[in-house]
């Protein structure tokens, strides 16, 4: 394993050797121009006191070890959300058709809008909202002057300094309002145009405190579903008969031991 890292540590080291010297040849108005352009490594090297690589507050040890924890901090939760997919997939022949067709239409056109993408965004954000990796969150309440956080006339309010605990799976991700028909999986409430989409990732947070390393996991998601779905690699899933898919909170919604399927090419 530490020779692993030692090998990988390597290669990013000339990652971001390239980035900085990208960043340095830039002036202060390309640089201003392209900052929603971002990759990872230069979003990092970015993380300065005056926007300039030169004087980065990051070592690139510690941009190592930052890139080390987004891919491997999220191993379990990837990994559950991917299986579930599978197990939908497995079960729902009519919907793993559409999305091979989505994937195999995108291969054979050019400038296709990255549709596929979409939909399969729009797949996974409700195999997220089934199935969720993570059935309740914590937070802090944070002391921002005001007194605390109104929870209403049931709970109280709560004063800042607290810790809270609430429940995702089973209430926020059913609720009929958010997402009429809870109880089915229908994945395009996702692509509907509406005024506002409810978020299908509680667990995660939003605005400046969501977990980053949600979009590093989605685009890992994406990019194995368009390998597996693809028709010219040939894969075929189907689930194992002989297991029990009794569900239950594990902590995570899922079958006491597991989802079972198979993958052949």
């Amino acid at each position: 394993a530490m020779k692993a890292r030692k090998r990988i540590s390597n290669i990013l080291l000339e990652v971001i050797d390239k980035e900085k010297q990208v960043l340095n040849s830039q002036d202060e108005s390309s640089r201003n121009r392209n900052q929603n352009k971002k990759c990872l490594v230069e979003r990092l090297l970015r993380s300065t006191t005056n926007n300039t690589a030169v004087e980065s507050s990051l070592t690139e040890e510690v941009i190592i070890d930052n890139i080390f924890t987004l891919v491997f901090a999220s191993t379990d939760t990837t990994a559950s959300v991917l299986t579930s997919a599978f197990f939908e997939l497995a079960k729902n022949d009519e919907l793993r058709e559409r999305l091979q067709a989505c994937v195999e239409k995108e291969e054979f056109e050019e400038n296709n809008n990255d549709a596929a993408d979409e939909v399969l965004r729009a797949f996974l954000s409700e195999v997220q909202r089934c199935y969720p990796a993570a059935p309740f969150t914590m937070r802090n309440i944070a002391d921002t002057g005001a007194d605390g956080i109104d929870l209403g006339d049931k709970h109280g309010r709560v004063p800042p300094g607290f810790n809270i605990t609430y429940a995702i799976a089973g209430t926020l991700l059913d609720d009929e309002d958010s997402y009429p028909n809870p109880s089915k999986f229908n994945m395009d409430r996702w692509l509907k145009t509406r005024d506002s989409k409810p978020p299908q990732n509680w667990a995660f947070g939003g605005g400046c405190r969501t977990c980053p390393g949600r979009f590093l996991s989605v685009a890992e998601s994406v990019a194995l579903l368009r390998a597996v779905l693809s028709r010219k690699h040939g894969f075929q899933l189907k689930l194992r008969s002989d297991q029990d898919l009794t569900f239950s909170y594990t902590p995570g919604y899922f079958p006491k031991d597991g989802f079972i399927v198979e993958v052949e090419s």
